[in-house]
Formats: C-alpha cells, structure tokens, sequence
C-alpha cells in the first residue's frame, strides 16, 4: 500500500511550464526596458540638462537681493506667528483653569470653555482655517510644532 494521500506528479509538467514563462516574462520585461532606454537616451539627457539649468537658475534668484529679503521677511512673520499662537494657548488654558477653580458644574464650565475657545480662534484664524482645523482635530490628537508640521500622538485635548 502505498503512503501517499494524492499523487502530484502531474504538476511537474505544469511547474515547469510556469517556470519557463516566469523566466520569459523577466526577459521581455528587461527587453522593453532597455529598449525604452536606447530610444529615449537623447530625450533623457535633454531632460537632465533642462533640471540643471532650473536648479541654476532658482539658486542664482534665491540669492537675489529681493528674494533673500523677501525670506528674512517670511521667517520674522513665522516667528512672530508662532509666538502670537503661543501666547493664545497659554491664555486659553489659563482661562480654562480659571473657569474649572470657580466651581461651576461639568456642563456650565464646557460651554464657558468652548466660548473662550471660539472668541480666541476667531481671532487668529478665517472661517475656512477654523473648518480645517476642527476637521484634523476630529480625526484624532495632534500636534503642531515650529515650522508649520502636524504630527499624530496621543495627548489629550480638552
């Protein structure tokens, strides 16, 4: 009797044949590539030298007197931006403290947080800022750092 359950031998045949367009496959693949490669060589080049000369000509203008200006400008108000946005934040919990110290009830100190919330994000942001940034508080925690990043992590808002 014997000790096999199926007899597979008819995959060989089968393996082979799969094996052997495996290796076609590869092969017409490589093929169309070089091939795509040849005929291209004078497009690519032109290409490359095009990005050259792009990458030259943005750094001669980020050198321009105006443009480095122009910079300094932008990273006094992203500074200035930071620091104003900081100081709302401070207000904001403070406020928040003050209102939680008085004693009111948990519903009575929400509405008074969420007032002090809105009066103080009107103030720095447009209507459209505000959507956005309830949108990406909605999906989760978030924290914004110098710079302009948002990372995910896992602090509680209140």
């Amino acid at each position: 009797m014997s000790n096999k359950l199926v007899n597979l031998d008819f995959l060989d045949r089968e393996a082979q044949l799969y094996k052997n367009a495996k290796n076609q496959a590869e092969q017409c693949s490589m093929n169309i590539e070089t091939t795509i490669k040849n005929n291209t060589k004078e497009e690519s080049d032109a290409v490359k030298k095009a990005i050259e000369a792009l990458n030259k000509k943005i750094d001669s203008i980020l050198k321009n007197d105006v443009v480095v200006s122009e910079q300094q400008k932008l990273n006094k108000a992203s500074q200035q931006m930071q620091v104003s946005m900081e100081l709302a934040t401070k207000t904001y919990f403070k406020v928040v403290n003050v209102i939680r110290q008085k004693g009111f009830s948990k519903s009575e100190c929400k509405k008074m947080e969420k007032k002090v919330y809105d009066k103080i994000i009107t103030k720095f942001l447009t209507k459209e800022e505000i959507d956005m940034f309830e949108r990406m508080i909605s999906m989760g925690p978030i924290t914004i750092v110098p710079g302009g990043t948002v990372g995910r992590n896992n602090m509680l808002l209140n």
